[in-house]
Order: C-alpha cells, then sequence, then structure tokens
C-alpha cells in the first residue's frame, strides 16, 4: 500500500521574499503528522507527508506529487483555518484519483465528523480524537481488504445514509510513543516537542476539552521528566536547534504532582546545559501558582512564554470561562516583567456581546501596562487577533446558536451591539491593512536563523513601534466608527504613520530580506 498524509497549506498571503506559507511566525514541523508518520513506521508502514506550511508546498506543487505517486491511501489533516485548501485536495483527489482511500483527522472533522461525512461524500472514514493507535489499527484493516476497515476503533464513516462511529477502548500512554523524525524547516531553528496532552481548563473558545474527550484516559496526561530528556537528548545532537517550542496545551498545569515534575525537570535542565532557548503556554493562573520557579526557568533557557490573558474585562473572563480576575491576569504579567521574560499572549477582545465601553476599557489597561518592549516578536498585532471565533464543539459555538446569532460570515457570529457591529465593520479595514506589515515579524525571525542579533533588535524597535501604533489606532476608531467618512479619513492617516516608521528602518529589513 502506497500511503501519504497531508497538512494542507493555509491561505495566507506570501511575499516573494519569505520561504513559509503557514499562518505563524516560527515556521515548525507539525508534530501531529510527524506522530503519525512515527506510529506507521514502528509498526513497518512507510508513507509520505506533506507538511504544505512548514515545506512551503503549494496546491499545484501537491496536486503533481499525488499525480505523480498514485498514492492508495491519502490522510488529510484538517483544521478550521485549512478547510478551503482541504476542499480543494479532496475535489482534485474525487476527480483525478477517484480509487484513492482517503480518510481524514483533526480537530475540525473530531468535531463536526456527521456534518464532514454528509457533506464530503468521497470522505471513507475520520479518525476521532489522537490517531497513532488508530491509523495503525486501520492500515492493518485495509490490508486485510474488502471492508476490513470498518472494524477499526475510533473511526467514523458512512454506511448507506447511517453514520457509524466505533469508540475506543483504550489510550496510548504518552511514553511508548514513538519519538517523530524531527526536521528543522526552511528558515526556521525551532523544534515543538510536547511533555503532555489536555488541560484542565474550560475555556468557551476551545475545543480542546471535546476533542480529547474521544481518547479514553485521563484528562490531562505527562510524558515523564526522562522521556521529554531522551527526546530533547536527540534532537540537540542531530539538529542546529536553537528553540525548543513546547507545544502543550497548558505546559504547567496547577497541581502538586506537575510541579514535582518540574523540579526534577528543571534540575535535568541545569546539570545538561543546553544550549537552546525554550517556551511553552501557560494560563495567567499557573504564572501565579509558580511564580517562584520563573528565576530559574529563565535561567535554564525559558526566554519567553505565551500566556492565555484574553481580556482585561470581567465580563468578558467570565463569558470566555477562564476562571480567573482581572487582576490575576495583569499580576501574572508584572510577574513576568519583573522576571524579564518576554511573553505572547491570547487578547480576545471583540466577542458576540462586546460593548464599545469594554474595548476602550482593555486598549486602556494594555497601554497603562506599558509592556509593548516585553512582547516577543511572535505577538501578532492586536487588532489582528482581537476576534474570538466561533467553532464547532466550543461553548462559545453554542451560545451563538442559542442566541440565533450564528452567521456564515468570517467570524461565524454577528454581534448583538450594533455600535460594535460598525466599529468591526471599519476596523477590519484597518486589520487587512495591518495584516500586511505581519512579514516584519517573520524577518526577525529570520534574523535568529543568521544569528544577526543586531539586525534582529532594530527590527524589535520596528515592530514595537507598529505595535503601539496598532493599538492607538484601534483606540482612535471608537470615537469615528459612526461616521465611515472619519473613520477611513484616519485609517488614512494611520497607514502613512506605518509607512513612516517601516521607511525609518527600511536599510535594516532590506538587509533581512537580502540574507541568504
Amino acid at each position: 500500500m502506497k500511503a501519504c498524509i497531508i497538512n494542507p497549506p493555509t491561505q495566507v498571503k506570501k511575499r516573494k521574499f519569505e520561504e513559509w506559507s503557514d499562518n505563524s511566525v516560527v515556521n515548525v514541523q507539525y508534530l501531529g503528522i510527524a506522530y503519525l508518520e512515527a506510529a506507521l513506521l514502528e509498526a513497518g508502514y512507510e508513507v509520505t507527508l506533506y507538511d504544505c506550511p512548514s515545506e512551503g508546498i503549494g496546491l499545484n506543487q501537491l496536486y503533481k506529487s499525488l499525480k505523480e505517486n498514485k498514492f492508495d491511501i491519502v490522510g488529510i489533516s484538517v483544521f478550521y483555518y485549512n478547510l478551503f485548501n482541504f476542499e480543494r485536495i479532496l475535489f482534485f483527489l474525487e476527480n483525478k484519483m477517484p480509487d484513492t482511500f482517503l480518510f481524514i483527522g483533526g480537530y475540525a472533522p473530531t468535531l463536526d465528523y456527521k456534518k464532514m461525512l454528509k457533506t464530503h461524500l468521497f470522505v471513507k472514514a475520520i479518525i476521532l480524537g489522537e490517531g497513532e493507535k488508530i491509523i495503525v489499527d486501520l492500515f492493518k484493516n485495509l490490508e486485510k481488504g474488502m471492508l476490513e476497515w470498518k472494524n477499526t476503533k475510533g473511526i467514523a464513516y458512512c454506511e448507506g445514509r447511517e453514520i457509524k462511529m466505533n469508540i475506543v477502548e483504550e489510550y496510548t500512554h504518552l511514553d511508548k510513543l514513538p519519538f517523530p523524525n524531527h526536521q528543522l524547516r526552511n528558515k526556521c531553528r525551532t523544534i515543538s516537542i510536547v511533555s503532555s496532552r489536555g488541560c484542565y481548563g474550560n475555556c468557551g473558545f476551545c475545543s480542546e476539552k471535546k476533542f480529547s474527550a474521544y481518547t479514553k484516559g485521563p484528562r490531562i496526561r505527562f510524558r515523564t521528566v526522562e522521556n521529554v530528556i531522551e527526546e530533547i537528548d536527540i534532537i540537540v545532537k542531530n539538529l542546529s536547534v536553537k528553540n525548543i517550542s513546547f507545544c502543550d496545551s497548558n505546559f504547567l498545569p496547577a497541581s502538586k504532582e506537575r510541579e514535582k515534575w518540574l523540579i526534577d525537570f528543571l534540575k535535568v535542565l541545569e546539570s545538561r546545559r543546553y544550549k537552546v532557548t525554550f517556551n511553552a503556554l501557560l494560563r495567567a493562573n499557573d504564572i501565579i501558582y509558580y511564580k517562584n520557579y520563573l528565576p530559574i526557568l529563565k535561567k535554564v533557557g525559558f526566554k519567553y512564554l505565551f500566556v492565555g490573558i484574553e481580556s482585561f474585562i470581567q465580563r468578558q473572563l467570565d463569558f470566555y470561562e477562564k476562571g480567573i480576575t482581572v487582576e490575576k491576569n495583569i499580576q501574572a504579567l508584572k510577574l513576568l516583567i519583573e522576571n524579564g521574560i518576554q511573553f505572547e499572549f491570547g487578547f480576545l477582545i471583540l466577542d458576540p456581546f462586546s460593548t464599545i465601553e469594554e474595548i476602550r476599557e482593555n486598549l486602556k489597561i494594555l497601554n497603562d501596562l506599558n509592556l509593548y518592549a516585553n512582547i516577543h516578536y511572535t505577538q501578532e498585532f492586536f487588532s489582528v487577533g482581537s476576534l474570538v471565533f466561533s467553532i464547532s464543539g466550543t461553548k462559545i459555538c453554542d451560545v451563538i446558536n442559542e442566541h440565533g446569532l450564528n452567521a456564515s460570515n468570517d467570524i461565524g457570529y454577528h454581534f448583538v451591539n450594533r455600535d460594535i457591529q460598525l466599529y468591526y465593520k471599519i476596523l477590519d479595514e484597518w486589520i487587512n491593512i495591518m495584516k500586511e506589515y505581519q512579514y516584519i515579524r517573520f524577518l526577525i525571525d529570520k534574523c535568529y536563523y543568521y544569528n544577526e542579533i543586531v539586525l534582529s533588535e532594530w527590527l524589535r524597535k520596528c515592530l514595537i513601534a507598529l505595535y503601539r501604533l496598532d493599538v492607538n489606532c484601534m483606540n482612535c476608531l471608537l470615537y469615528e466608527f459612526k461616521n465611515a467618512e472619519l473613520a477611513r479619513k484616519l485609517i488614512s492617516t494611520y497607514k502613512n504613520k506605518l509607512n513612516e516608521i517601516v521607511e525609518k528602518y527600511n536599510e535594516y529589513i532590506c538587509a533581512v530580506i537580502e540574507l541568504k
């Protein structure tokens, strides 16, 4: 059986000097399909991976390779941000390679498997939840021929008009999973790993809890320190890696068990003295819980962290079911600043029930904290990342449906407040302008690839100026959004200011672009 697994390209405008098509700054290998490959290889199966975002593979290049290789089995990892390209790939397979056995997995199919199977009839099976054991069982059953694959535990499929689902009966201990074949991608020296799976949080915009429910076992599972260190040793030995990114849904959940794990982990990192940096994602309350460990985390290489702040408005935090207060959010950020740890944070200030006063207060607190110099370059511009989206399998999606607010627009809902509807309409014009300046963040990452530290510092100054200007424009639009003509004049003024900032740093930008 000749097989491949695809992580589709994402819809991102790509400049001629950028070697990536992903929507993240640090363009890393996607662990999801890398783990599937490792599981299949361990079971004796060969599989080709097409990690399109990190490898810069476009649709036409992918189609050509699929046609040349004539795969019998194709798997596609589907998320909400690559749905459009998934459907284009599916159309190609159905028309050009109709004998292909197509299966899909990932968050979107798992959380909406009934709709997926009803609307995508060419899809034979959907892998539900974590796929390492399921995919191996699926391949074994496909080898048996006929319709044996339908006996695979952990899949959903159509039989006539009926949708059937086979429940998973056991889960895999994380230490027993084979390590992925880690690869550095393009102009990037970051490798992703995970030390755990699952999260104790109940964030209303996150589908992690529902996705994890398809995998039997504890809600959070940890790898042992020894197992994680073994993988880090292999990475450091075999690759010219500069940063290791922990992609856990929550790297340090507040618990005695994880605290014991952290103490042991930090001891090993101190003794190993790896010449790499680390980053991870934490909840704000967990930063407070582990505040006494922040100095040693920085010492062993955790130079920046992602923090799920989301808002400085209590109504929003309650709506998102964050289980935290505004004061705790502010305390967490101040702790990171005091310890010299840079951070990136989620800032979802627009939800279906937002008000103009809430946005104004959010932006005021953001400015008052004066934290721009501490923001890591991976931070998305605040306007671009300001919206919560309606995603199947989330509580927010359920609330939106209950209130009849669902819509087929880019965010999946209507705003209750008419003023917010008007504000977002004009803000969206500004967001599309800011997206054009995302490349500064990509160029800073390129600086680190070439070890051009001086250039990176100049571009960081440029980026900080852009962050400030972005927030100022968002704030000014709060006073002009009802008059579209005045609002667009304001946007035009701020666009000129953007260009002035970029022009000021143009010689450094050009120097990075020319690096080969």
